[in-house]
């Protein structure tokens, strides 16, 4: 297995796309997994004002969620992954399904210059892969990239006992593919987004998944100062 350094890589996750179909096969944990997951989307977009919204989704993976949020509610999607083996499973699964107002966009989420431009922006297992400085600039990516009138929604694992079991186990065994990952608590992942302008719309759980939804925080009102 290929180690991180300073961050995810791309050969990592070639590799872990190569060998891995991370819940798009019939076994019964990835259906409890697919289940579990698309739930708690419902709980992020129960009541949203989205209407065939313009949808990004950061390390898009096999695309799923994009998918499921599209047959959802419709609309047309941009799928970015540094890995090119994810981007395959993804352009696979959107033509078993038969959608295709969909881009498939090779590239690093640390360095995408979105602008504005997005209705909804999502991800889902992805920021908890970084640390530091580059953690905060793929938050802020995801920020920068929705619209004033848009949502952004990380999905993320949250430190329960059994997210902690659960990775022991897998350590212990020697089948953890995920390299680096650190879970994230609620008020961690709401300051960040926070600090990056946003507002809190909500926060939902999902099994050991935590869902935070914001949007951009209103401008503050200038009081110009007036002298005496």
């Amino acid at each position: 297995m290929l180690p991180f350094h300073n961050g995810p890589n791309q050969e990592h996750w070639d590799e872990y796309w190569s060998n891995n179909s991370c819940g798009l096969d019939d076994s019964i944990i990835h259906r409890y997994y697919r289940r579990s997951i698309w739930e708690g989307y419902l709980k992020a977009l129960d009541g949203l004002k989205l209407k065939e919204p313009s949808i990004l989704e950061l390390g898009c993976g096999t695309g799923y969620k994009t998918a499921r949020i599209l047959q959802h509610i419709g609309g047309r999607a941009t799928l970015i992954d540094f890995s090119e083996k994810a981007l395959d499973r993804a352009r696979a699964l959107f033509d078993e399904v038969g959608i295709d107002d969909v881009e498939f966009v090779k590239g690093d989420i640390r360095s995408v210059d979105y602008e504005d431009e997005f209705d909804l922006v999502h991800s889902d297992g992805v920021v908890e892969h970084f640390e530091g400085e580059e953690q905060r600039r793929v938050f802020e990516n995801h920020c920068r990239a929705v619209n004033s009138s848009g949502y952004v929604f990380i999905f993320v694992p949250s430190p329960t006992w059994y997210y902690r079991v659960w990775k022991w186990g897998l350590t212990a065994l020697g089948r953890w593919r995920f390299g680096y990952e650190e879970p994230m608590n609620e008020e961690n992942v709401v300051s960040i987004l926070e600090g990056c302008g946003m507002d809190t719309v909500r926060t939902v759980k999902a099994g050991r998944f935590l869902g935070v939804v914001v949007n951009r925080s209103p401008p503050k009102p200038f009081y110009p100062h007036s002298g005496d």
